[in-house]
């Protein structure tokens, strides 16, 4: 998980704004997972894919399949880390805009900066000889960037990943009440699953 920005003083924020719309696991591996042979309770094991889809997210700190973010903050930095891009899609690049010192919103060109997706999560680097914009001075949260992460079919998102959501269904359905405990066993399973986090400090 990200290191908890109060630790480190940093002014950003981000936020989904578009949500994938296809999830790692199809219904059928749900199934099968579960060992259902029926399709009576389908509705549940939807909610349960979505469910785990997030909770794998949340825990390795990326975005699995398509999805768009903004980033917002207060200042530039030479290296501006982007929460939730492993992977980054660079067919949609990033787009940075700002309130410049008369206070009206601009968009940076692409020239100003570098995006590194080798890094995990990805970054914008300040391009070399670049000098990046001055901007209102009072105003908060004055840069926003968007970008979009993701793999592009649930075929890329790698097989340890879809194991561990398997796995996090399958402790839904065992734990419905709240009462079962070897489901405690499947929510460790889908844990190992996902050991890959990612990190970063915000500077």
């Amino acid at each position: 998980m990200p290191i908890p920005l109060a630790a480190v003083h940093v002014p950003v924020a981000w936020t989904r704004i578009v949500g994938p719309k296809i999830e790692p696991i199809t219904i059928e591996e749900a199934q099968d997972q579960v060992r259902l042979t029926t399709d009576d309770d389908n509705a549940n094991l939807a909610r349960y894919i979505a469910a785990a889809r997030d909770a794998a997210e949340e825990t390795l700190s990326r975005g699995l399949l398509t999805q768009t973010w903004v980033l917002q903050r207060d200042s530039w930095a030479d290296a501006i880390w982007l929460p939730m891009a492993a992977p980054l899609q660079i067919d949609t690049p990033p787009t940075v805009s700002y309130y410049d010192a008369d206070g009206v919103q601009q968009v940076l060109s692409t020239s100003s900066y570098i995006v590194d997706t080798i890094s995990r999560p990805a970054r914008l680097l300040r391009a070399a000889n670049a000098v990046w914009p001055a901007m209102q001075s009072d105003r908060m949260a004055g840069i926003q960037i968007t970008y979009v992460v993701g793999w592009k079919t649930p075929a890329d998102v790698p097989a340890r990943i879809k194991q561990g959501i398997r796995q996090y269904v399958a402790y839904l359905d065992a734990d419905r009440e709240g009462m079962e405990v070897q489901a405690e066993n499947a929510l460790k399973a889908a844990e190992r699953c996902w050991d890959d986090r990612v990190f970063w400090i915000e500077t």
